[in-house]
């Protein structure tokens, strides 16, 4: 299904019961010791590529940091609910881990593994690393 919005134009693929198996999979593999949520039975996303685009046009990531009134969980759980609302798809997981007490987000393409995702910079970032633990916590995706 072709989604245009402006001059951006995304192509969302409905995946298939096994894929969806395999990226609850890929998810949980990634954070072990984090207790996934699984809310949608239909997972919708698109090629990275798309995401790409995606995220080039969001503005999210251009709000401001107001610490306890908008920020970390606040940006993942805008994020996640954006990518729904705006584009159709529900293939991101927003994830709560603590220490240190951190949201974030992680996007599942369909043509490859998940991208662990910061909605505050629209950064790519690594598990594990500074503010992104994975020692306790829980994935919604």
């Amino acid at each position: 299904m072709l989604w245009r919005l402006g001059k951006l134009k995304i192509e969302r693929r409905k995946l298939p019961a096994a894929a969806s198996f395999n990226m609850l999979n890929d998810v949980r593999s990634m954070l072990p010791k984090l207790t996934v949520h699984q809310m949608d039975n239909t997972y919708w996303s698109c090629l990275w590529a798309d995401w790409l685009k995606i995220i080039d046009n969001d503005w999210l990531n251009r709000k401001g940091y107001q610490a306890d009134e908008f920020d970390c969980d606040d940006f993942a759980i805008a994020f996640k609910a954006r990518m729904s609302e705006k584009y159709g798809l529900n293939a991101v997981a927003l994830i709560i881990s603590y220490p240190p007490g951190h949201a974030y987000n992680i996007i599942c393409p369909i043509d490859c593994l998940p991208i662990v995702f910061e909605p505050q910079t629209d950064e790519l970032v690594t598990l594990g690393e500074g503010i992104y633990g994975i020692d306790s916590g829980f994935i919604v995706l």
